[in-house]
């Protein structure tokens, strides 16, 4: 069966990674599958993935009757940062299930739609600002979305304003989390010894994820303290309800899986 699955031609050691952009590696990812057809394998410094590209094949293997979850190294890395959340679990992890439980109600229809006016107040912010700029002044798209979709989810999610648009520098927040999750990237593409050694790129990372610890674990125990008649309907007061014995003992899941 491993024969059947095609790879693009390998070099020694680093078998397919000098095929994939840096800068841009899921786009690297979709010319390959072009090439080579909704389903291939890639290695590397002795370790081998099977990558799928169509919607009919990603449905097969999330049949949990005959396949498991996995964690790829760039999820790996980011347990720095997400601990044992949705995303970076491993198959027999139980705290990610807890979490997604305690979220699920404030992501159904009527929980979404609760959120309209507030992801509209933020895109007014940033549409507004642009206009600010004036007709010749060269909007930096990618920022505006970074703060976009930061700002949009501190809102909605935790009731907590991170007011990028109303300035030049992002938060704090926003930029540790720009950072931490670039330089998971870059980790996740390096041998162990060489994020052990670049030791100014570990510090910085380390930094990113403390404050981004603190300022969650800040706004988690703000909404535990608030009154109930006083809170907003968020992920964050859905995660602070305990109505039931098995809600209260998710509601001791740690905040690494709450937060992802």
């Amino acid at each position: 069966m491993t024969d059947l699955v095609p790879q693009p031609r390998t070099l020694p050691l680093i078998g397919n990674l000098n095929q994939i952009d840096g800068e841009a590696p899921v786009q690297s990812l979709m010319r390959l599958a072009e090439i080579h057809g909704p389903i291939f394998r890639m290695s590397g410094f002795g370790q081998s993935i099977v990558l799928l590209g169509s919607q009919a094949l990603v449905d097969e293997v999330c049949d949990e009757t005959r396949f498991s979850k996995t964690i790829h190294r760039p999820l790996e890395v980011l347990r720095d940062l997400g601990g044992d959340g949705l995303f970076t679990a491993y198959n027999d992890e139980p705290n990610w299930a807890k979490a997604h439980r305690l979220l699920m109600p404030a992501f159904g229809p009527m929980g979404v739609r609760a959120m309209f006016d507030r992801m509209e107040e933020i895109a007014d912010q940033m549409l507004l600002r642009w206009e600010r700029f004036g007709p010749d002044a060269v909007i930096d798209v990618s920022d505006s979305m970074t703060r976009l979709t930061l700002d949009t989810i501190a809102l909605c999610a935790f009731d907590y304003r991170f007011n990028s648009f109303y300035q030049n520098e992002m938060h704090p927040f926003v930029s540790a989390m720009s950072g931490a999750l670039a330089e998971a990237g870059v980790r996740a593409r390096r041998p162990d010894f060489a994020n052990t050694l670049l030791l100014s790129s570990r510090r910085r990372y380390e930094a990113d994820l403390a404050l981004m610890k603190r300022v969650a674990g800040a706004i988690i125990e703000e909404r535990r303290e608030e009154a109930p008649s006083a809170r907003v309907a968020t992920c964050s007061t859905s995660c602070c309800r305990v109505a039931t014995p098995r809600r209260a003992r998710d509601c001791r899941t740690p905040i690494s899986a709450i937060s992802s």
